[in-house]
């Protein structure tokens, strides 16, 4: 069984979620761990290139 969650933004888009357990709480958990996921692509591959900082370190 899974469970759906949906929530419409602002934008209008529609946001949904589907999960396997039962989580009152499941859009804003998300809503957090977009926030993350969104960070951590900026610091790899958009702008930052964290990857290059690491490669440049193990080149010195």
């Amino acid at each position: 069984m899974v469970y759906v969650s949906a929530l419409r933004l602002e934008s209008g888009k529609l946001l949904i979620v589907i999960s396997p357990d039962f989580l009152p709480q499941v859009i804003s958990d998300y809503g957090q761990r977009w926030g993350i996921e969104t960070l951590f692509g900026m610091f790899k591959t958009r702008g930052f290139c964290l990857e290059e900082l690491k490669q440049l370190k193990q080149l010195s």
